[in-house]
């Protein structure tokens, strides 16, 4: 995609007065760019746009996924293969309290784990 292309589009759809006739500031903003893309005088705009929207909007979750991550490798854990490291923190997102439910069966079996 040429950067000339994407601003001739740009500056045609500011200026085009049939679009601002048709309430398009009411439109998400997801939806109006997929509605553009099947006009072909913004198509080229419409598509570059849409692959911006789907940029993440926050590195936190990945932030999070490395706090776990250093959370778990202590220096008892430190040799720890990086397949082991994994699985522990895709199990710890997995087990939240929203997803977990912890029942007497449960309690039972960890209490007879404990005992070996």
């Amino acid at each position: 995609m040429h950067i000339q292309i994407l601003d001739r589009q740009w500056r045609s759809l500011l200026a085009d007065e049939d679009l601002k006739k048709r309430d398009w500031e009411k439109l998400e903003i997801e939806h109006f760019w997929r509605q553009m893309v099947n006009q072909e005088e913004y198509k080229d705009l419409a598509e570059f746009m849409l692959k911006v929207t789907t940029l993440p909007q926050s590195t936190a979750e990945f932030e999070r996924t490395f706090s776990k991550l250093n959370n778990n490798k202590t220096k008892l854990t430190i040799s720890l293969l990086v397949k082991t490291l994994k699985s522990t923190i895709k199990t710890s997102e997995k087990f939240t309290k929203d997803h977990f439910e912890i029942n007497e069966r449960l309690i039972a079996h960890h209490g007879s784990a404990r005992e070996r």
